[in-house]
């Protein structure tokens, strides 16, 4: 029971992470658009900030485990 508590934590986590990654994605597009336009103050710390967020990378594993079992026990 714990080691699946620990995996569903550890999913909702990763999920969140994917949500903050789609979040700053679009975030770096509206920047990009401002900057385009003139609107940004200064535009090249705004996106290596973006970058640099963005590169860090990701790891699904758990998530993918977690919800494959969802899946599985739906099925059943």
């Amino acid at each position: 029971m714990e080691q699946y508590q620990t995996i569903e934590q550890l999913a909702a986590s990763q999920l969140r992470e994917t949500q903050l990654r789609e979040a700053l994605k679009s975030c770096f597009e509206k920047m990009r658009q401002m900057c385009l336009n003139g609107e940004w103050y200064d535009p090249d710390k705004a996106i290596d900030l973006a970058w640099n967020a963005l590169a860090i990378p990701t790891d699904t594993n758990a998530l993918d485990a977690y919800v494959a079992e969802k899946v599985k026990e739906a099925m059943q």
